[in-house]
């Protein structure tokens, strides 16, 4: 359900990029935890509003959804801080954006794993 492109596409040194990187994951691990935790069906409805929501649109705190707006856009801002500060972190060491590039996507695939174990270790707990 959600980017059918991979966020490593992405260019993880531009903010643009960390901005994209950083919505994808939120989405992804979004994604399993809903679809673990709720079946596909409540998912997909689950993700239409998170989509939503993570686009720019207004939460007005209406929907039962809602919820995991919210937590989507936390996620996607933490995230997103991580990789601004390791990124910035990184230059004032000196690493070359080319180095800079490739350990960001290092990040970015760790923290995807992370997220995904999480999601599938907190769901075998309620069941």
């Amino acid at each position: 359900m959600p980017s059918s492109g991979s966020p490593l596409s992405d260019d993880a040194t531009t903010p643009a990029g960390k901005r994209s990187l950083s919505g994808a994951l939120a989405s992804e691990m979004l994604w399993r935890f809903a679809r673990l935790g709720h079946g596909e069906e409540k998912a997909k409805a689950i993700m239409v509003v998170v989509t939503h929501a993570l686009s720019g649109e207004r939460i007005d705190g209406q929907n039962e959804l809602d919820e995991y707006a919210r937590s989507a856009i936390a996620s996607r801002n933490l995230i997103q801080k991580y990789l601004e500060e390791y990124h910035s972190d990184m230059l004032k060491l000196g690493a070359s954006q080319l180095c800079c590039a490739r350990e960001l996507r290092h990040a970015v695939q760790n923290i995807l794993r992370i997220g995904l174990v999480g999601a599938e270790a907190v769901c075998a707990t309620k069941h």
